[in-house]
């Protein structure tokens, strides 16, 4: 197979995208030992290509530039959103020199970092103004004590509340703004975020651990990424081409990224596979998850969360990215903007990444 090497420090989503149109051809995918990515909704982006490739290439190998599986060399690589997807979702791992790594020892070295999510000891677990949530299937501590009450149910908002409070006092500080949490954010922006990741979270285990046809895959992961960041115009037109007419002058961003890798929206809500699934019906279906009382859970009562997330992030003046199967679903609600509500045919994916942005707004309390 073709090797493919992602090394870029300024890697767009533009260039994953890129990168997906030749999927198929790279049985052998190539990652940096430490990631140094820059953009809104890359490294989540990048995580979503990582699961697409293993599911595509089920003797596919991870090739990394890691010689001794030492804690200084993995752990960096695994305390990555994308590090940590690529470990647990490739088949097989190999050194630089192509020498087999057993994944249990890789991961094993991440085993503190996944301790600390299951805690929720987030001083150990941000990296700067970002910090991942990542539920492994499989794994002993697969029901992160700080996102779940119990197996499979995501704690309610009014829980949920506390730990997005806990969250946001870390990566603030290190985005650089040294104001208190309270003059930043209302309690109403806090329990809006809570209120998001309650609906998007209790998704992914609601709909991505089994493909289409109701089989359950090998192994799953689903993930939460918070993150804040200064950006301009200019990058955010670098970010993604549908960005370039939204107006941000020097704006900080703050990103709330939900990904799992399930079948994605569309063949989880027709019970179909691409080649029985027009695109104009999976656009439909895509749709269709917006809509109230929608549900592809029987008798649950309960729809897919996804209207009142849309309208939360109308509130906030936000945007919003979603990438499932054949389609790429932009919105944005940006002040001063022109109010975008697309869907766009791109390369097929698996599993659904959300990207939420809120912008921040300088010297007042944001919500």
């Amino acid at each position: 197979g073709i090797e493919r090497v992602i090394l870029s420090r300024e890697l767009s989503l533009d260039e994953i995208e890129e990168s997906l149109r030749g999927i198929d051809d790279f049985e052998c995918l190539r990652l940096p030992s430490a990631f140094k990515l820059a953009g809104l909704g890359v490294e989540p982006a990048l995580s979503q290509l990582i699961i697409t490739w293993a599911r595509k290439h089920s003797q596919g190998s991870l090739h990394t530039y890691i010689n001794n599986i030492e804690k200084s060399n993995t752990e960096k690589f695994l305390r990555n959103m994308a590090g940590m997807t690529a470990a647990v979702m490739a088949p097989r791992i190999t050194t630089e020199k192509s020498d087999p790594i057993e994944k249990r020892k890789f991961l094993a070295e991440g085993v503190e970092l996944i301790d600390a999510m299951y805690e929720g000891r987030f001083d150990d677990v941000h990296r700067g103004p970002s910090l991942a949530l990542i539920s492994i299937s499989g794994a002993e501590k697969r029901w992160l004590k700080c996102v779940f009450d119990k197996p499979r149910e995501v704690k309610r908002p009014t829980e949920m509340k506390g730990v997005v409070r806990n969250i946001l006092s870390k990566i603030v500080p290190a985005s650089g703004d040294r104001r208190g949490l309270d003059q930043i954010f209302t309690e109403d922006f806090i329990e809006s975020i809570a209120w998001m990741v309650f609906e998007l979270f209790q998704n992914t285990i609601d709909h991505a651990e089994k493909d289409e046809h109701g089989k359950f895959y090998f192994r799953t992961i689903s993930a939460l990424r918070f993150n804040i960041q200064k950006v301009g115009r200019t990058d955010l037109g670098r970010i993604h081409q549908e960005f370039k007419c939204l107006v941000a002058n020097d704006l900080r961003i703050f990103e709330l990224s939900v990904l799992d890798s399930g079948p994605g929206l569309a063949r989880r809500w027709t019970g179909k596979g691409y080649d029985a699934l027009s695109i104009e019906n999976e656009k439909k279906a895509v749709r269709e998850c917006f809509e109230k009382n929608k549900s592809t859970k029987e008798q649950s009562g309960r729809g897919v969360g996804l209207d009142n997330v849309v309208e939360n992030l109308r509130q906030h003046n936000g945007f919003f990215r979603m990438r499932t199967g054949r389609l790429e679903f932009i919105k944005s609600y940006l002040d001063g903007g022109e109010e975008i509500d697309k869907m766009n045919e791109r390369a097929p994916v698996e599993g659904t990444l959300m990207s939420l942005f809120i912008p921040m707004r300088k010297g007042v309390r944001n919500g």
